[in-house]
């Protein structure tokens, strides 16, 4: 026996290794393919059929014409002229403290050399040949006079010098001259006038110096008010015929009219290849780090890699008719964006958001600011991604896009100095508008064939039109209405602790199809059906069996009829391996029935895994059992809805959800609030109706004691 174990325990592992394996390999050609998508798309942007690879001076080999009406910007034209219209700005001069300075220096340079000279009258004369003869022969006589002409005279020098003067001859002289005249106009002796007059002259000199910043600035202005050069091509027009010699304004209108590519660069196309390979590795080491419950998933994997590949090639496929699409990002990318966040995650989203950004900034040309506001309009979508939806939403969500993008489009151009803001911005407003509609419908395409269950989903399943809801009304009106009321308790514990409740009532609505196959055989059914309690007629063992089945059955009606996922876990977990203790107890009270395993009494399983399938059992459990109460109480209601929870506690139907005790005791609380609501609550009593009633039960009141069967 132990062999045959062992054996057993062999073979799964080497299934679970080969299926791991299996799942390696599958992922690894998913990232091959995207990585090739992708590098795909963006090379072939730029190299498509459509255009032609032509440089200046070459001659052109077809006659080229415009296939569409296109008015833009000549940037080469306009960057002349805006650099010529910096050339003829004039430098800002203004005086140069240090040219006083200097000048200031010069005069007691020249005093202390007249100083030196002064016994020697030929070298007198050699050094200061501009002083007059008398001028010479007074500062040979007046040694000790000579230092107290120095201060006058730097400041006859220093007032010259603090106006302006060009470093032109006239302007230079025309100073001098009137330092000159100051000094000879002074109150200083006759004879030492001469003498500070031309040791002043000789000191004062050009001051002025650029004002760099100043300068730069009237450049920056004289740049900013020249006109960008605009140029109109009509469709039809002829931009080269055959033979034709390529010039830059030609190759400025094919550019222009999406025409133009360059020619194919195998290191471009390599470096393309790496940067698409890296971002793939990139975004799947995060998810396998941060969220592998997506890693492990390759239906999220697959939808990841498709829809980011679907928008890149929106970008692609415009870009075919002609014009140049980049901004189309901000329709494509940003919607995509959002069907990941709301399909597989906020931050796998963000992560594609950075990439897709990135890569379409290289399919146009590197330009920073087409991948900042790719990012940007997708970082708004992230942020108004969860209130797409009920359509009374949509319309906010899709005028706070709007709104942001053209915001984005203003301050960026402000920055990169782009023209055509209006145009871009009118753009940038309509693609913010229809990003979140097509969100919606790509969630709404793509949601069922990936299985995955969202609010929209779970909103459209509420409906009381779905078809499984309607024939549970018809067929099963007991179950029905026992669902709708299992649902409020749920939707209303799951609210206390934070969870799903829109899919704690949705599942809870669902829970029990199952019993469609056999509506009769389940207690809040056969009154409505108007038939007797069958289970009488039955062994409790087979009555087991039938009530157990309504699991398993409702597992596949929900198949039939493609419920999602989750939804078919509730199912077949509601009940988790729990014991049906009405039937158990009664065939333990026949004979040989203190031998009898509990295991052939029990639900199959499995056991909840979510919070929300958890709160679905409980809920089940505690309404069933406060509704077969003969006599309802408050006090009585608490105890048995304590003892429900208490027991599927200690029988571990809760050890694989992670519901805590301080869980349990909110979702206690929210049952009895929402069991209070329902079964205390009072109307008033019409008269003309008790009396009525009273004539017909002939003055006696039926008390429906608890049935069997309602499980």
């Amino acid at each position: 026996m132990s062999a045959i174990v062992k054996l057993g325990k062999g073979l799964r592992r080497r299934i679970g290794a080969a299926v791991e394996r299996r799942r390696v390999w599958l992922r690894a050609a998913l990232a091959v393919a995207t990585v090739a998508a992708m590098a795909g798309i963006v090379i072939g942007y730029g190299f498509q059929a459509t255009r032609v690879s032509l440089m200046s001076g070459d001659h052109s080999p077809e006659t080229i014409f415009a296939p569409h009406t296109v008015e833009y910007v000549d940037t080469e034209a306009t960057e002349q002229l805006r650099e010529r219209a910096k050339e003829w700005v004039v430098p800002v001069e203004v005086v140069r403290p240090e040219a006083i300075a200097h000048a200031e220096n010069e005069v007691a340079r020249r005093f202390t050399e007249l100083a030196v000279t002064r016994d020697k009258a030929d070298d007198l004369r050699k050094a200061f040949p501009d002083v007059p003869p008398q001028a010479r022969t007074w500062a040979r006589a007046n040694q000790s006079r000579l230092a107290a002409l120095v201060e006058p005279t730097v400041q006859i020098v220093r007032d010259e010098m603090r106006r302006r003067i060009p470093a032109k001859v006239e302007a230079v002289e025309a100073a001098r001259r009137s330092a000159a005249e100051a000094a000879l106009g002074s109150d200083l002796p006759e004879s030492a006038r001469g003498l500070v007059a031309a040791v002043a002259r000789s000191a004062v000199q050009p001051n002025l110096g650029e004002d760099t910043e100043a300068t730069k600035a009237l450049q920056a202005a004289a740049r900013r008010a020249v006109r960008p050069v605009t140029m109109k091509i009509s469709e039809k027009d002829v931009i080269l015929r055959k033979g034709d010699v390529v010039t830059r304004e030609d190759l400025a209108a094919l550019r222009a009219l999406g025409l133009l590519s360059p020619i194919p660069n195998p290191w471009q196309i390599v470096s393309i290849v790496a940067l698409c390979a890296l971002a793939v590795l990139a975004v799947a080491a995060y998810l396998r780090r941060q969220q592998p419950e997506v890693y492990q998933d390759d239906r999220l994997l697959l939808l990841t890699a498709l829809v980011s590949a679907l928008a890149l090639f929106a970008v692609n496929l415009v870009n075919l008719r002609g014009p140049r699409a980049e901004l189309l990002s901000m329709l494509s990318v940003t919607s995509g964006v959002m069907i990941i966040a709301v399909l597989v995650g906020t931050r796998v989203a963000l992560m594609v958001a950075v990439f897709e950004s990135l890569l379409v900034g290289i399919m146009a040309q590197g330009q920073f600011s087409v991948a900042l506001l790719t990012f940007g309009s997708s970082l708004t979508g992230l942020l108004v991604a969860g209130r797409i939806w009920p359509p009374s939403q949509l319309l906010g969500a899709s005028a706070l896009l709007g709104a942001f993008n053209v915001a984005l489009v203003f301050f960026v151009t402000r920055v990169t100095a782009g023209d055509h803001v209006l145009s871009q911005a009118w753009h940038s407003l309509l693609y913010g508008l229809g990003a979140p509609a097509l969100a919606v419908g790509g969630i709404l395409l793509l949601q069922r064939p990936f299985d995955i269950t969202t609010h929209f989903r779970l909103l459209e399943l509420a409906s009381p039109n779905e078809p499984l809801r309607r024939r549970m009304l018809v067929e099963a009106p007991g179950t029905y209405i026992d669902s709708e009321l299992v649902a409020q308790l749920a939707g209303a514990a799951a609210d206390a602790i934070g969870a799903d409740s829109l899919l704690a009532r949705v599942g809870a609505y669902y829970h029990d199809i199952g019993k469609l196959r056999r509506p009769y055989v389940f207690s809040e059914n056969q009154s409505l059906l108007g038939i007797g309690n069958l289970h009488d007629q039955l062994a409790p063992s087979l009555s087991s069996l039938v009530i157990t089945a309504h699991v398993k059955d409702g597992v596949e009606l929900a198949r039939e009829y493609r419920l999602p996922r989750v939804i078919r876990d509730i199912i077949g977990q509601h009940h988790g391996t729990s014991l049906v203790s009405f039937f158990y107890q009664q065939a333990r009270s026949g004979p040989g029935g203190r031998d009898l395993p509990e295991e052939s009494f029990r639900y199959p399983g499995p056991r909840p895994g979510t919070r929300e399938g958890a709160i679905i059992m409980l809920a089940d459990a505690a309404f069933a059992a406060v509704w077969s109460l003969p006599d309802k109480t408050v006090a009585r209601v608490e105890a048995v809805v304590r003892e429900i929870v208490r027991e599927r506690l200690e029988d571990g139907q809760l050890d694989e959800s992670t519901l805590t005790l301080r869980d349990l005791s909110a979702i206690i609380d929210a049952f009895l609030r929402m069991l209070k609501s329902i079964i205390f609550h009072t109307r008033v009593e019409y008269p003309q109706l008790a009396q009525l009633s009273a004539r017909r039960s002939g003055g006696h009141s039926h008390n429906h004691s608890p049935r069997p069967g309602r499980e």
